[in-house]
């Protein structure tokens, strides 16, 4: 219904000839009918997406309704869940994961917080200084580097020193 209304209302303010809008207004068919039942659809399907709260509530309104006036409501209440699935994982992968679907979410300056934050653990908690060259070597730029480096150096150091007076 919703898609016959906005092809509707297209139509209707495309028309110029004044009979032929009068010969449509006489039988109920106006502009401002459309864009009001158009409204109170859209307005309806989300107030269903919002009583859900899932995913997939907020996915099918966004696909359904992409000129919504409450799309950018719906973006955020879906990127919301979606943060919050990930802070369940709470594995850099997630945050990953979060960051490649939703790269225009609010929630994306946390998001890749924690990801640089549990990619660093994650791959260094064998704490040995090939760990943290090895994370060096792949994540020159992250914002662990230094703290890598300085580890990096500190177990080198002490395993050759153990290794010379062993």
């Amino acid at each position: 219904a919703w898609h016959h209304i906005i092809k509707c209302t297209q139509f209707l303010s495309k028309i110029k000839n004044k009979k032929l809008l009068k010969k449509f207004s006489s039988r109920g068919i106006r502009e401002a009918t459309g864009t009001l039942l158009q409204n109170n659809i859209e307005r309806r399907a989300f107030e269903i997406a919002e009583n859900k709260n899932t995913m997939d509530g907020w996915e099918y309104f966004i696909k359904k309704f992409p000129e919504a006036k409450k799309q950018p409501d719906a973006l955020e209440n879906r990127n919301a869940l979606a943060f919050n699935a990930a802070k369940q994982n709470f594995s850099y992968e997630s945050f990953k994961d979060f960051m490649q679907k939703y790269p225009n979410a609010s929630q994306l300056p946390e998001a890749k917080k924690l990801y640089e934050s549990l990619l660093y653990k994650t791959l260094t908690q064998a704490n040995t200084w090939k760990a943290f060259k090895e994370f060096i070597d792949k994540h020159p730029d992250s914002p662990y580097a230094d703290e890598a480096r300085s580890n990096y150096e500190k177990l080198l150091y002490e395993d050759f020193a153990q290794k010379n007076t062993a």
